[in-house]
């Protein structure tokens, strides 16, 4: 039975087709996708390219055929098509020569001329081949980087950054955000915070969400000359914007701490609440022990104890012990209410039980 393809690098899908129409009310062109008359039709001169020759085409139908539910004859024949095209140093098929060999789809499995494949059309400024390449080096391909000696980790994680710069030079987010963690942590370069924050901000304006959290932290470190927790708030509240948890805690932490600007106890709890709705079990046990201290909320001891059971089950470390101290102080009555509670299973539904919207 053959090996399952590697999944670490993946081959992607051919971009939907469009075509620009002419809007005949507003008299202008615009962007709509191809009929499936029209994709037949592109598919066959496609089809008709690659057999004269074309290596352009012959990657597109390469590609097509990877995965466009591949099977053996499919792979093989996405094989031939690619090793004509890369003759011609075609960077599109060198990129899926490489990818196919680092996946091992229709072939042995081959890192070493995966990679080759992979630097060759990347020094032809193909950007997805650049991405990949560095992700290669960061996993310590070809050889393994548990084999690797910490000399020759480091320099794989120097040619790792070198290649994750360019892409992140040509406009590709997610390796503004790799770069600017290299450059934080000293991983393939000395470290620098400031080109940290440059990258960084570079990620957070092409909207890649872990950015802005990661810029919270920076402005927070205490090593950082620049440290600022003024600008750490205002970017961790664009990251608990975007739908972390973990950022939603943290601006919870700043509104009750005043950290980077003003205590507001109403706003730290609202953060707070988002958190464990979004399954942060320390948001849950922080709110835990504003009930069972009287602090924000009014003292409940019940509540307190269901939201410790919610913040054990969503793998806060300190609830549990926490949870068996509140449960001694608790009526039989109670526990079984708080049981009942628990049974809604959804922490959203559990927080809107215990502290309903209107509330906070």
């Amino acid at each position: 039975m053959p090996k399952k393809p590697d999944e670490r690098f993946a081959i992607t899908f051919a971009p939907t087709e469009s075509a620009d129409v002419l809007d005949l009310l507003g008299g202008f062109a615009r962007r709509r996708p191809l009929s499936g008359e029209e994709l037949l039709r592109q598919a066959e001169e496609t089809e008709a390219r690659a057999k004269s020759g074309d290596p352009k085409a012959q990657a597109a139908l390469a590609r097509t055929l990877l995965t466009d539910e591949p099977n053996f004859r499919k792979n093989r024949r996405a094989l031939v098509l690619l090793k004509q095209a890369a003759q011609k140093r075609e960077p599109e098929a060198l990129y899926l020569l490489g990818l196919v060999h680092l996946r091992g789809q229709g072939v042995a499995r081959d890192d070493a001329l995966g990679m080759r494949y992979l630097e060759e059309a990347a020094y032809l400024g193909h950007l997805a081949a650049q991405i990949d390449l560095a992700k290669a080096y960061r996993l310590g391909l070809p050889e393994g980087a548990e084999r690797l000696t910490a000399a020759e980790r480091a320099r794989a994680a120097e040619k790792a950054l070198y290649w994750t710069r360019l892409a992140a030079a040509r406009g590709d987010g997610l390796s503004s955000y790799i770069a600017g963690c290299a450059y934080r942590d000293g991983t393939g370069t000395p470290r620098n915070y400031e080109e940290a924050k440059k990258w960084l901000l570079a990620a957070a304006k092409r909207a890649v969400p872990e950015a802005a959290a990661a810029l919270a932290k920076l402005h927070l470190r205490r090593d950082y000359e620049a440290r600022d927790p003024q600008e750490a708030r205002r970017w961790m509240i664009e990251a608990a914007l975007a739908g972390d948890a973990q950022a939603q805690l943290r601006v919870g932490i700043f509104f009750w701490s005043g950290l980077g600007g003003g205590v507001d106890q109403r706003e730290a709890l609202r953060w707070l609440c988002r958190a464990a709705e979004n399954g942060s079990g320390s948001a849950a046990s922080m709110l835990a022990g504003f009930f069972l201290t009287g602090t924000v909320l009014d003292l409940d001891r019940l509540r307190a104890w269901v939201l410790y059971r919610l913040a054990e089950r969503l793998g806060d470390a300190t609830a549990r012990t926490n949870a068996e101290s509140v449960n001694a102080l608790l009526s039989p009555e109670e526990r079984r209410y708080g049981r009942d509670v628990l049974k809604l299973e959804s922490p959203k539904r559990i927080l809107e039980a215990l502290i309903p919207r209107k509330t906070r």
